[in-house]
């Protein structure tokens, strides 16, 4: 959690939001973590993640959920608008319900025997491909 955090802020990220059953934005690690970035993006829990995922595609903000499997590479996605990014759990991905409800769904490739990269990793990637596509 904490260095999505911090790769979060170095994107230009306006705000991290977390669900309950995530990690701890505030503990100790967490925070070693974020080295500071912590304190200059607002980090916010939702009870209804779904509800937030349906409140910002109202207010014109593209929603994406990182995929295993199935999605857009994420230099084939369109990213020049305003968009919220989803990641999931390493164990469990994006929940069902939010990768039905995305705009957009992106899958880093994979061309090595592993069948997945920590969240962070993944996270770092999509998000400095907004990045990229935005130009810097």
């Amino acid at each position: 959690m904490g260095t999505i955090m911090r790769t979060a802020a170095g994107a230009g990220a306006n705000v991290i939001y977390y669900t309950k059953g995530s990690t701890d934005p505030y503990a100790p690690k967490v925070l070693r973590a974020t080295a500071g970035s912590v304190f200059h993006l607002p980090v916010q829990q939702v009870s209804d993640s779904l509800r937030l995922s349906c409140d910002l595609k109202e207010k014109g903000v593209q929603v994406v959920a990182a995929a295993a499997r199935g999605g857009l590479l994420p230099w084939e996605a369109g990213f020049k608008r305003p968009t919220t990014l989803i990641v999931g759990n390493e164990a469990g991905g994006v929940a069902g319900e939010l990768l039905a409800e995305a705009d957009l769904k992106v899958t880093i490739p994979l061309k090595g025997p592993v069948e997945s990269l920590n969240v962070a990793t993944a996270s770092a990637m999509i998000l400095y491909e907004i990045v990229r596509q935005r130009g810097f």
